[in-house]
């Protein structure tokens, strides 16, 4: 994920409204990357992003069910092979039990980091909720989402996104207050925090 800074960097000077990260397939495939080092690389990318254009909007996809898209392709066709990313699709089942675990761990991460951006949102899970169809899983590698694949990631971050226009909601941890994000955020009432400690100061009351 070390290109994410650099993904961001490039990007950042367009001042796009509405940026969607995909990330996390090569941190499972190519070799397990660190949850603390995970973590550590998506932040550095959200803060090259955010520090050159601050009004942009991110949307982050939970990592997806390798083991789902597994099983989908051989339910399928129970002689398919997978060329690409054989650390997971190739390995037996203690070992993928194992690397999922660290894809909820990622997802986990996700979630936490992204809560501390005033404009980055998680899609809670949903992608890595989707249970995978053999038309949605492309031929060649059986891992790359096909035409319809990608049209069903399309469709489920659409649903997970931002619904523009719509009034903000409380906020339920202190973290999400933080660099800013107490902006996007009113109390019980709808009404605006005037700053961060406010904003803390309601969290700390309702947990």
């Amino acid at each position: 994920m070390a290109s994410l800074v650099g993904q961001a960097t490039t990007v950042a000077p367009t001042q796009p409204d509405y940026v969607t990260v995909l990330l996390g397939g090569g941190d499972v495939c190519f070799g397990t990357t660190p949850t603390a080092t995970f973590a550590a690389q998506f932040r550095a990318g959200m803060d090259a992003l955010f520090a050159a254009s601050p009004d942009t909007k991110v949307l982050v996809a939970s990592l997806w069910d390798f083991e789902s898209l597994r099983s989908a392709v051989l339910a399928a066709d129970p002689s398919a092979t997978f060329p690409f990313c054989g650390a997971f699709f190739n390995a037996p089942v203690a070992t993928r039990a194992a690397i999922m675990a660290q894809v909820e761990a990622y997802n986990d991460a996700l979630a936490t980091e992204c809560a501390t951006y005033a404009n980055c949102r998680f899609d809670g899970g949903a992608l890595f909720a989707h249970q995978w169809s053999a038309a949605e899983v492309g031929p060649v590698d059986h891992f790359h989402p096909s035409v319809a694949g990608q049209e069903m990631i399309a469709d489920v971050l659409w649903d997970a996104g931002y619904e523009w226009g719509t009034p903000a909601t409380t906020p339920t941890s202190k973290d999400q207050c933080k660099k800013g994000g107490w902006q996007s955020f009113t109390d019980a009432a709808g009404v605006p925090f005037r700053n961060q400690g406010q904003c803390v100061a309601f969290t700390n009351h309702t947990a």
